[in-house]
C-alpha cells in the first residue's frame, strides 16, 4: 500500500477523485500543483470551480459521457488560477459505482498541455505573419523533392502562376511546361545543375497565362528534407510583372531621352 501511495503522489499526472456532484474527495501532489493551491484548499471543492466558464459545458458533457458510456473518455479544457493565469489541460476519466452507496464516482487524470498549447499558438502566429507577408509581397513558396522530382506549391504560388491545385499533378515536367518556351531550357538547366552541389537558384522567367504573360523571379537552395534522408530544393516565387513593366517604361524613357538629346545636338550643330 505504501508503494502505491508513493506512485500516486509522485506521478507526473494529476489524479482527482470526484463524487457524483463533481466535488473533489482526493487529489495527488501533481494535481495540487496544477491548481496552484494547497491540498487543504482543494479538497471538498467542486472541480468545476477551477475551470474557466467557457469550459464548463465541455466538462459537464464529459461527465455525462463517462457515466453513460462506462468507458474512458477524454477532453481538453482550461483551468483558471487565483493570479488570473490560465492553464490548458487534457482530462481523461472513468465513472465507477460506489461499492457501498449507490452513487457514481469519477476518477480523472489531468495532463498539463500549457507549454504545448503556447508553442502551437506561437507557431500559428508565426504562420499567420508569414502568410500575411507572402500575400502582401506577392510571394509564394515552392519545394522540389530530389527523390521523385515532385513539385510542391503553396496557395500563393498557385495564385501567382494562375494555376488551379486540382489541375496540377506536381510533376516537374508539367511545372516546366507552364514556362514560356524560350525560357524552359534555362529553367530546366538551373534546376538540374543545382541538385547535389548545394547550388543556389536565382533566375527570372516568363509564364503564359490566360490573361497574358507574367514575369516570375525564383530563388532557392538545396536543403535537407524534413524527416527524410533525401534532399530537396526550397525557395520562393515572386510576381515581378509590374516591376518589369516599370523597368521597360524607364528604358523607353531613357531611349526617348537619348534620341531627344541626339536630335537637339544635331540641330545645334546645323
Amino acid at each position: 500500500r505504501s508503494k502505491f501511495v508513493s506512485l500516486y503522489d509522485l506521478a507526473p499526472v494529476g489524479y482527482f477523485s470526484l463524487d457524483y456532484l463533481g466535488v473533489i474527495t482526493d487529489v495527488n501532489e501533481r494535481g495540487v500543483d496544477l491548481l496552484k493551491m494547497s491540498k487543504e484548499s482543494v479538497i471538498f471543492k467542486r472541480f468545476q470551480s477551477f475551470i474557466t466558464p467557457d469550459s464548463w459545458e465541455h466538462f459537464y458533457n464529459f461527465l455525462h459521457k463517462i457515466q453513460k458510456s462506462g468507458s474512458r473518455q477524454s477532453m481538453e479544457i482550461k483551468l483558471q488560477h487565483n493570479n488570473h493565469r490560465v492553464s490548458y489541460v487534457r482530462v481523461e476519466g472513468i465513472a465507477v459505482e460506489h461499492a457501498v452507496m449507490a452513487q457514481v464516482r469519477y476518477y480523472i487524470a489531468v495532463i498539463d498541455l500549457t507549454e504545448i498549447k503556447h508553442s502551437q499558438m506561437r507557431l500559428q502566429e508565426t504562420k499567420e505573419r508569414l502568410e500575411m507577408t507572402l500575400s502582401a509581397s506577392s510571394t509564394g513558396i515552392w519545394t522540389i523533392s530530389s527523390e521523385d522530382n515532385k513539385v510542391y506549391l503553396d496557395d500563393f504560388s498557385y495564385a501567382i502562376l494562375d494555376l488551379q491545385p486540382w489541375a496540377f499533378t506536381g510533376r516537374l515536367q508539367q511545372f516546366i511546361s507552364l514556362i514560356h518556351p524560350d525560357d524552359q531550357e534555362m529553367v530546366g538547366e538551373a534546376l538540374r545543375s543545382g541538385f547535389g552541389v548545394n547550388k543556389e537558384i536565382d533566375i527570372e522567367f516568363r509564364i503564359v497565362t490566360k490573361d497574358g504573360m507574367k514575369y516570375i523571379a525564383s530563388k532557392g537552395h538545396e536543403v535537407a528534407a524534413a524527416g527524410k534522408d533525401g534532399r530537396c530544393f526550397a525557395g520562393i516565387l515572386m510576381d515581378i510583372t509590374v516591376r518589369k513593366g516599370l523597368e521597360k517604361m524607364a528604358e523607353e524613357l531613357r531611349n526617348d531621352q537619348q534620341r531627344l538629346i541626339l536630335a537637339t545636338t544635331l540641330t545645334a550643330q546645323e
